[in-house]
C-alpha cells in the first residue's frame, strides 16, 4: 500500500482514517473521520466503481453514459449547480457494458459466456486494516487508513495503485471543490485511449483536458477537442486494466507531465466517479 505523498496544493484536504462503513443497497459507502466518503461497488464483468466525495452532501445518481437505476444512490442531496454537458456518443458506447449495479444484472437474460467473464463479486472480505473484493480474475483492496486502493490480477500482479490517492481542494473561483486522484505508475507502463485527441498515440508524458470545444483548424498540441471520451487503458508488464470517469464538468489526465511516472486525474466537481476494468487483455 502506498499512502498519499506530498500534496499539490497547500489547501489540498486528504482521507485520513475509515470511521465508519455501511451497505447502500450492495456498494459499500465508508465515511473518513474528516468527514471525506468512498462508496465501493463491484458489478459484473470484473469491473469495480469507486464513488468519492469530499462531504456527506452526494447529488443524485445520475449519468448520461450509464444505464441508472436508483437502487444504490447514495442518499440524495442537492443537485451540484454545475453546467452540465451530454457525453460523446463514444463515451455511452465504452460505459455500455457498466451494468448500474449487480441487481440490473442480474435481471438480464445470461449471456452465452464463460462464467468467468461475468462472475459478480461477493460480499468484501474484512481485516482490521481493510476490505477485499475478489473475482476469477481480480482482486480490489481497499485500506481504511486514507482509502488507498490497489487493484491485482488473479495471480497477484498489480494493475493499478493509489500513491497520492483521493484527495480534494476549495473551489475558489466556482464554489464547492474540485477532486483529484493520484495513481503510481512504472517507467515502461504505457496509455492508451481518450478519444478525440491529436499527438502521439501513447498518451504517456502528456497532460489532456476533457471539455467539448470548438478547436477549428487544431494542431498536433490543440487540446481540448471536439468530443469528450474519458476513459483510457493501461498496459503494464503485458497486462491490461481500464479507466472510465463518468463526469460531466471540466477533468484532466495527467499521465505523467507533471509528476513522472505517475497518473493524476482532476473533476471540476464535488464528486468523482470511476469504473476500472480488470482486463486482463485490451479488448477485455
Amino acid at each position: 500500500m502506498i499512502v498519499h505523498t506530498a500534496p499539490t496544493r497547500t489547501d489540498a484536504l486528504f482521507p485520513d482514517r475509515v470511521a465508519h462503513a455501511q451497505w447502500t443497497g450492495s456498494a459499500l459507502l465508508l465515511e473518513c473521520a474528516n468527514g471525506m466518503q468512498l462508496r465501493i461497488s463491484a458489478l459484473p464483468n470484473h469491473t469495480f466503481r469507486l464513488q468519492f466525495r469530499p462531504d456527506r452532501h452526494w447529488a443524485p445518481d445520475f449519468s448520461y453514459a450509464v444505464v441508472p437505476s436508483g437502487a444504490d444512490s447514495p442518499a440524495a442531496g442537492p443537485a451540484a449547480d454545475e453546467e452540465r454537458q451530454p457525453a460523446a456518443d463514444a463515451a455511452a458506447s465504452v460505459a455500455a457494458r457498466i451494468p448500474a449495479n449487480a441487481a440490473d444484472a442480474e435481471d438480464q437474460p445470461a449471456a452465452d459466456t464463460d462464467a468467468n467473464d461475468t462472475a459478480t463479486p461477493s460480499s468484501p472480505a474484512e481485516s482490521p486494516d481493510r476490505w477485499t473484493w475478489s473475482t476469477p480474475l481480480a482482486t480490489l483492496t481497499v485500506w481504511k487508513e486514507a482509502l488507498a486502493f490497489e487493484l491485482r490480477s488473479s495471480d497477484g500482479a498489480l494493475l493499478l495503485q493509489s500513491d497520492r490517492g483521493f484527495r480534494a481542494a476549495p473551489d475558489l473561483e466556482n464554489g464547492g471543490h474540485t477532486c483529484e486522484l493520484g495513481l503510481a505508475s512504472t517507467k515502461n507502463e504505457r496509455f492508451y485511449g481518450l478519444g478525440d485527441k491529436a499527438g502521439r498515440l501513447n498518451l504517456k508524458d502528456q497532460r489532456f483536458v476533457h471539455w467539448n470545444s470548438d478547436a477549428f483548424r487544431y494542431q498536433v498540441d490543440t487540446d481540448p477537442l471536439y468530443k469528450t471520451l474519458p476513459f483510457y487503458i493501461g498496459l503494464r508488464d503485458g497486462l491490461a486494466y481500464g479507466v472510465f470517469l463518468d463526469h460531466t464538468a471540466p477533468t484532466a489526465f495527467d499521465f505523467g507531465a507533471g509528476r513522472p511516472d505517475a497518473v493524476d486525474l482532476h473533476v471540476e466537481g464535488d464528486e468523482m466517479n470511476l469504473y476500472l476494468f480488470a482486463g486482463p487483455g485490451p479488448v477485455d
